[in-house]
């Protein structure tokens, strides 16, 4: 099996490819012990081939395919630390990573078993001391990130097996003592880190002293035995969560609260200014701050997110310096230029190392290697200057004060300002152009508009505009152009989506498709292209960003989006109403009938086209079976193939969506008996656009999956190849999505906890946890990291991160739950019930959450307005209720020192009086 691995490797085969060679192997299913030689053998190899990305993922693969369950893998991966020959701290750093991301994808197993026996334990744990020392005498390079990557594996290793430490003996105990001691006394190490050792380090000391086996000749490792640090008051506000805001508002910046909502983003940064009781600098310091370190990791990812690195660049240079005007003048600060220039300064100077190095990716040359040469470190900092400049945040003498090297005449190109002064233009003259011009001429405008952060903002206004103007005069046509500009192009998209209100853009075009007059209509047949046109934008703009069709429903229900969102659902001609019949009649004869050549107008001034979303994939199903009917003849198979003739041509092919899932839903169940379903499949897949086929994806893999029946499998090949092909191309595009989730909730819990101690750009995205598993089941991991980090000495990043989900700050829609009303009445209660009233820490805890998350509540009510169903003024004074009413029963229990912990804090009883 060693062997059978080499040459894997050595042949260059892909993770998958080995494992099904591994896998059948009769020596791996006869191997009565794991197959840890197997292991070790690509340890070897990684030995010989440093920082090898292949090996790595031959590493990870082990795990997941339950070839070894991860409590035996991890200490044979920390024990070939110890080997000379793996020194490369790159090879280190990934290793580590290996680590920690393995136990976020499995976070219901340990990652060292708690049935071995302690010397072993023992033994893996000092294996991890021995990195993050290793990693903390090493110099920087941004080739890897050791230092970190070996501290978020120590600190997570302590987090789930400190019980080891109280069974050592004193010689082991003492050499913790000492090793541990030692990291403390290096720069580098991370306050998170510091605290766990800290109370590691304590209780070695205590074990020893029981024993009388600390040496007296040491008294620095005596001295440390020193009392718990004091936990920070309860009032600290929290910058954090500007960091989780930012992230979530980009993430979800098509989104009703995302970041192309204006008003909403600047009233919720008001809101977090006023609760976070720092000065103006300090805040415009920190979401400066903040947003370059999200735009850092987003270079980091460039090569399996290459839009987001797009995105975040076009925020960064665009979309903050208005951002930074907006806020300002929306809280009212003054002098705003001075208070700017401070903050970016502050800004500047907090920028990491790394970030020099990183950030500005159009001065790194990316090769297949990664970035091999920097040509200008400092090239960043001046291009954000510019844009500062160019947005006139701040004036040009400002920044020279922040930087000397900035100088005006060395601006970035700006492509699409030139193209339009260099051809004697406005913006509105240029989006004019844009509805006559070529596709190729097309493409061209659009890519200028993506690399000019700069006018992104007024660009993106007028477009706006131009679609009110046109959905007014009912220019159906230019509409249309402008609406399939916008899906072939998902790149423009994604930043018009920083910029504008998507869903206001699209509620635009809804209601300009209910208001068309078809009765009047001189070309009713030629209307029904560009009418498709704007169907499509709508369809694959809802599903790309995964918006809810809620925010497009009246409160009435009179209008809504439904209908575009839930073609195929009906598959029978029987679930249609009186009216739907007879338009479904008309249709199937002038669709299956060859002596019916075109369509009848009045067949669509009749009805608006719309209707054929629901009827059209009940028209192509009836058609099959009727050529699945025994007693037809080919006759009825001819009818079929002159009705598919439509739905591969513009007039019907925007009904695609529906029907291609309808068909493949019906291959489905039909199984091995599908092929006309399959040489159907085939003809509508092959003409189907691309925004079709990416929006149908998963049904179509599905089909892939269909048990073949060998006397009909000659009538699949084709479909299967098609397929392939198709399934091919759209996963080869880059992802437009920034919040496709790689991990379980309790995986990103945890990477949000390591990002802050790691002092990285911190996220949780809180609405996909809630997309996946129930409200209370989020709540119940919050509430259980914190209390397992509350005990470690690391209560402040769960907290933080607690009081953030906890809030308004954390929705990307109206129609995402506020969570801090179940949290207060549902968990805090089931929380206290299993607490004593002695667990102060526990106690705290819960009070710093409880008192934060009800002032950011307030604070987001007074600037954006109520936004949830009940005042959170509301929702204070009905809990205080609760607590003293269980506190008056007996004042001994967890509820009482709970509500005297809140007593405490003189600010919060001022602001919620209640509680008193």
């Amino acid at each position: 099996m060693e062997d059978i691995t080499k040459k894997c490797f050595e042949n260059g085969l892909s993770a998958q490819q080995w494992l099904q060679i591994l896998q059948a192997s009769p020596d791996l299913s006869n191997a009565i012990v794991p197959p840890i030689p197997i292991l070790e053998t690509i340890l070897d190899l990684l030995a010989a081939w440093p920082a090898n990305q292949l090996l790595v993922e031959y590493l990870a693969a082990i795990p997941k395919s339950q070839l070894l369950p991860v409590h035996a893998f991890v200490p044979v991966v920390l024990r070939a630390t110890r080997k000379p020959e793996l020194v490369d701290p790159r090879s280190l750093d990934m290793l580590c990573r290996l680590i920690v991301n393995t136990s976020a994808e499995s976070p219901l197993s340990t990652l060292l078993s708690p049935v071995e026996p302690i010397e072993p334990l023992a033994m893996s744990l000092l294996d991890a001391y021995s990195l993050v020392r290793m990693a903390l005498n090493s110099s920087f390079s941004p080739l890897h990130d050791f230092q970190s990557s070996s501290q978020d594996l120590l600190f997570l290793l302590l987090q789930y097996n400190q019980a080891v430490l109280a069974h050592l003996t004193p010689p082991e105990a003492l050499q913790f003592l000492t090793v541990g001691h030692g990291i403390l006394q290096q720069s580098g190490i991370r306050q998170d880190l510091a605290s766990a050792l800290e109370a590691v380090n304590r209780l070695l000391g205590e074990l020893l002293t029981v024993a009388d086996a600390l040496p007296s000749a040491h008294p620095e490792i005596m001295s440390i035995g020193l009392p718990p640090p004091e936990l920070p008051p309860a009032e600290i506000s929290d910058l954090v969560c500007l960091s989780l805001y930012l992230r979530n508002i980009v993430d979800y910046r098509a989104h009703p609260y995302g970041c192309g909502n204006t008003d909403r983003v600047t009233a919720t940064l008001n809101g977090l200014f006023k609760w976070s009781g720092s000065s103006a600098s300090t805040f415009c310091a920190e979401l400066v701050g903040a947003s370059f370190l999200h735009f850092l990791e987003s270079f980091q990812v460039r090569q399996a997110e290459p839009v987001g690195l797009h995105v975040w660049s076009s925020f960064v240079y665009g979309r903050l310096p208005v951002l930074l005007l907006q806020f300002t003048d929306a809280a009212g600060i003054t002098p705003r230029n001075t208070t700017i220039q401070a903050a970016v300064a502050t800004a500047f100077e907090k920028l990491q190392p790394q970030l020099d190095f990183a950030l500005p990716f159009q001065t790194a040359l990316d090769t297949e290697e990664g970035v091999t040469a920097i040509q200008n470190p400092a090239a960043f900092k001046l291009n954000f200057l510019h844009a500062l400049v160019g947005h006139e945040v701040i004036s040009s003498s400002d920044a020279v004060a922040i930087s000397s090297d900035w100088m005006e005449e060395n601006a970035p190109p700006a492509p699409l300002l030139a193209e339009i002064t260099g051809s004697f233009q406005t913006i509105q003259d240029f989006i004019e152009g844009m509805i006559l011009a070529s596709p190729e001429e097309l493409k061209r405008s659009l890519d200028l508009f993506v690399a000019d952060p700069n006018q992104q903002r007024v660009f993106s206004e007028q477009l706006l505009n131009k679609f009110t103007d046109l959905s007014q005069t009912s220019d159906l046509t230019a509409l249309s152009k402008l609406c399939e500009v916008l899906y072939t192009h998902p790149e423009a998209l994604e930043i018009l989506a920083l910029n504008l209100s998507i869903p206001e853009l699209l509620k635009i075009c809804l209601n300009f498709v209910d208001s068309l007059d078809w009765e009047n209509t001189d070309d009713p047949q030629g209307a029904i292209e560009p009418f498709g046109n704007v169907i499509m934008f709508l369809q694959s703009t809802i599903g790309r960003f995964k918006l809810s069709l809620s925010i497009f429903t009246s409160p009435d229900g009179s209008n809504s989006a439904n209908y575009l969102m839930q073609m195929g659902t009906a598959l029978s001609p029987t679930s249609l109403d009186l009216t739907e019949t007879k338009t479904y009649d008309e249709w199937y004869k002038t669709l299956f009938d060859p002596s019916i050549d075109g369509v009848d107008e009045s067949l669509v001034r009749s009805n608006n086209p719309k209707i054929l979303l629901k009827l059209a994939p009940i028209l192509l199903i009836e058609a099959i079976k009727a050529c699945g009917d025994p007693t037809s003849g080919a006759k009825n198979l001819e009818y079929l193939r002159h009705g598919i003739n439509y739905f591969q041509e513009s007039l019907l092919c925007w009904t695609l969506a529906g029907v291609i899932r309808s068909v493949a839903l019906e291959m489905e169940r039909q199984g091995i008996h599908a092929p006309i379903h399959a040489d159907v499949l085939q003809r509508l897949v092959k003409h189907a656009p691309a925004c079709v086929l990416k929006m149908v994806q998963r049904t179509l893999s599905r089909v892939l999956s269909i048990p073949v029946n060998p006397e009909t499998a000659k009538h699949r090949e084709g479909l299967v190849t098609l397929l392939q092909t198709s399934l091919k191309t759209q996963n080869g595009q880059p992802t437009l999505s920034t919040y496709t989730h790689k991990l379980a909730p309790s995986g990103l819990i945890q990477a949000a906890l390591m990002s802050m101690r790691s002092h990285r750009a911190v996220s949780l995205d809180v609405p996909l946890c809630l997309r996946t598993i129930s409200t209370l089941d989020f709540l119940t991991r919050m509430q259980n990291e914190l209390y397992s980090a509350t005990h470690l000495g690391d209560q402040n990043a769960t907290r933080h991160i607690t009081v953030y989900a906890l809030c308004p700050v954390a929705q990307a829609g109206p129609d995402q739950a506020w969570l801090l009303p179940i949290y207060l009445f549902v968990c805090v209660p089931r929380i206290l019930d299993n607490t004593r009233p002695q667990d102060t820490l526990l106690i705290d805890s819960l009070s710093f959450v409880i008192t934060s998350a009800l002032r950011l509540s307030v604070c987001i009510d007074k600037s954006v307005g109520q936004v949830t169903p009940e005042p959170s003024s509301v929702v204070a004074e009905k809990f205080s209720q609760l607590l003293k009413k269980d506190a008056s029963r007996d004042a001994t229990t967890s509820q009482a020192a709970l509500l005297k912990a809140l007593q405490s804090s003189q600010p919060f009883c001022s602001q919620f009086p209640s509680f008193l």
